[in-house]
């Protein structure tokens, strides 16, 4: 058994989301009174915070987030139907709005500079974080649950209460490949570091295996 370390106090209701950042120097949580704290993960200290008194920012819960691969940029998902994109440094970089409802997943590529995010109303948007403009919007069947982005490439991976597991080309917006096998809506899912299989949990009480 590990030991153990710190309690982070910071959030006044629950925390929906939180992950390390590439580096391991700091964590990064969201909570459904829509806060974004960054933390010292050896002293609990709050380094830097985003709340909803901050207009600009959510003024619903946060549901998702995702860390940049330099650790410089957060994006997030909210209740309130909008990603931000935000600098560590405290500065909002702007909102990223095309859904109608709660923003469920988001991610940003590794190589190029676009971001994703999956909506409760079956979108998926593309965007450009350099402009912050909407590239494309792809449509799922149903809520779009997670997405995640291919290493080292600009494919993503997508799955939906719609039972379906969808692989994307973000470049031209074209769905590259639809796997099929749940008989109820897909929660989860892992994705292989060379993006060649999937591993599917469902409300169905089954985990399926897919190759791309």
């Amino acid at each position: 058994m590990g030991d153990f370390m710190n309690v982070f106090n910071g959030h006044s209701a629950p925390v929906t989301c939180g992950q390390f950042t590439h580096s391991g120097r700091n964590i990064i949580s969201g909570a459904e009174d829509g806060t974004l704290i960054v933390w010292d993960p050896k002293t609990a200290a709050v380094v830097r915070q985003f709340t909803s008194a901050d207009e600009r920012f959510h003024q619903e819960g946060i549901t998702s987030l995702a860390v940049s691969r330099d650790d410089q940029v957060i994006l997030t998902g909210s209740m309130d139907t909008t990603a931000k994109l935000v600098h560590v440094n405290g500065t909002i970089l702007g909102s990223l709005e095309n859904s109608t409802e709660s923003v469920e997943c988001v991610g940003l590529c590794d190589t190029l500079s676009l971001a994703a995010t999956g909506s409760v109303d079956g979108s998926l948007s593309i965007w450009d974080i350099n402009t912050m403009r909407l590239r494309t919007t792809l449509k799922h069947d149903d809520s779009v649950t997670r997405l995640k982005w291919h290493k080292d490439s600009p494919m993503l991976t997508s799955v939906s209460m719609d039972c379906t597991v969808r692989m994307w080309d973000s470049r031209t917006g074209d769905c590259v490949r639809v796997s099929r096998g749940h008989q109820e809506g897909i929660l989860d899912f892992a994705l292989s570091n060379d993006g060649s299989m999937v591993v599917t949990a469902s409300d169905d009480g089954c985990c399926l295996v897919f190759a791309q």
